[in-house]
């Protein structure tokens, strides 16, 4: 889980003269656009296909999913944790665990043999296996745990995003309701002026009547 890259692609936009813009998608990986968002170039409307969506969200996974063995362990070493491999690492630390915690039991047992074969037999027949369980489950919690926070930090990523998407919408809202605002002045002023004429007309009117 390192830094996001950003995504380049072709945006087919609805702008009236039509063509295509390239614009750069800085959204997060594993969090696909919404369908149809303002053009950044030109403020129109431009959409998404569902395959082109797809293609992100799976180039995505395909970048998260995972990194060459000598990557992986050149990042145990870095010192200024700039990537996490935390999420890559737990099945691995859940197998390795789940063989200390078999081979913690089969000690126990054989330690419990050398004691008395009562023992030995208590711990082969019981203990053995209810400590092995424990052992998997305490940390079976503590990796599904760890995966939480680490989904939790993905997920804010992805809201950030989001809200990101809803920030640039209200501020083109704002834009359009600034021009409204501006033409309904220009239209109110040309409604006053029209008002001011119309006494002048009637006023031609009348005299034109009369002669």
């Amino acid at each position: 889980m390192g830094q996001p890259k950003r995504m380049c692609r072709r945006i087919v936009c609805r702008n009236p003269s039509g063509g295509a813009h390239a614009a750069c998608d800085d959204s997060r990986p594993g969090v696909a656009r919404i369908q149809q968002s303002p053009c950044r170039l030109c403020f129109h409307q431009y959409s998404a296909t569902r395959h082109e969506v797809m293609a992100m969200t799976d180039s995505s996974r395909d970048d998260t999913a995972g990194r060459p063995r000598g990557q992986l362990f050149r990042a145990l070493f870095d010192t200024r944790f700039s990537t996490f491999i935390t999420a890559e690492m737990v099945p691995a630390i859940y197998r390795f665990g789940i063989v200390v915690s078999a081979l913690t039991a089969l000690s126990s047992i054989a330690l419990a043999f050398r004691f008395s074969w009562l023992a030995g037999v208590l711990w082969a027949v019981v203990l053995g296996p209810v400590l092995f369980i424990a052992m998997v489950v305490t940390m079976r919690v503590a990796l599904e745990f760890v995966l939480s926070v680490f989904r939790m930090g993905d997920e804010m990523r992805a809201m950030e995003a989001r809200l990101g998407e809803v920030v640039r919408e209200l501020d083109r809202a704002d834009q359009l309701l600034g021009r409204l605002d501006y033409n309904l002045d220009a239209l109110q002023r040309r409604i006053g002026e029209i008002h001011e004429e119309i006494p002048r007309l009637a006023f031609w009117r009348r005299s034109g009547e009369r002669k």
